[in-house]
């Protein structure tokens, strides 16, 4: 509860600060991501620790026919939000600690956008349950996170641009929660945004289901290395 409660102290005095950073190259680099990742425009979606809502309001501008709900540990945060979104009529703000909060809404998606690497490691696995109990059952869970390679450097070599808490979650360890929690990873990608060597990854996680059916996408297998000698043979037969 302690920890919690300085969390919420820091974020609460962090509002002053996210204001003054405005939208930067990460957000805009999530809104993209996300947007490629969200199939029906007419979605139902949950953005966990939103802050002051920089990546929402990307979200709810290309994303008008939505319903997002907007959630954050910090009140201040979510004050600062609802004036900045003001603008917005497909929003509805959501205070308090994810893991303890009831929600009946089901959703398509749910967001965290740097956010799993400043929860603390032990409650991951339950967080993603109760995630996994929300999402629809061909729902998606889009997170963006630091590259812990890059975090684990920035530790030692640049402290100064770390949070609170802020700690790297290594593939191994993180998938473990995510798995332990009836989830698995569909896809995820290392990219680049403010250096050469891939300082982020996106990841999409879905509910695992026994009796997911696979369609066929209707290429028959073909044999590639034949049908290359045969173009060949039709070249120097010219």
């Amino acid at each position: 509860m302690e920890v919690k409660k300085s969390h919420e102290k820091y974020y609460d005095e962090y509002v002053e600060r996210q204001m003054k950073m405005g939208v930067n190259h990460r957000h805009l680099s999530v809104e993209k991501l996300v947007l490629k990742q969200i199939k029906k425009k007419e979605s139902n979606i949950l953005e966990i620790g939103a802050g002051i809502g920089t990546v929402t309001g990307l979200l709810a501008e290309s994303l008008k026919k939505s319903k997002i709900v907007v959630n954050d540990l910090s009140s201040k945060s979510i004050e600062a939000a609802k004036l900045r979104l003001s603008r917005f009529n497909n929003l509805t703000y959501l205070v308090g600690d994810i893991v303890n909060l009831e929600i009946k809404d089901r959703f398509d998606y749910v967001v965290l956008a740097d956010v799993m690497e400043h929860i603390p490691k032990e409650e991951h696995t339950v967080l993603l349950r109760n995630i996994a109990e929300i999402l629809n059952e061909d729902g998606e869970i889009l997170i963006h996170i630091p590259n812990p390679h890059y975090l684990d450097w920035a530790t030692i070599n640049r402290p100064e641009l770390l949070q609170e808490l802020d700690q790297p979650l290594h593939t191994d360890e993180f998938a473990k929660s995510i798995y332990d929690a009836g989830l698995y990873i569909q896809s995820l990608n290392n990219y680049s945004i403010y250096v050469k060597e891939n300082d982020y990854q996106f990841l999409v996680v879905k509910k695992s289901n026994d009796k997911k059916v696979f369609t066929s996408s209707g290429i028959k297998s073909q044999n590639i290395i034949q049908r290359g000698w045969n173009k060949l043979k039709r070249k120097l037969s010219i």
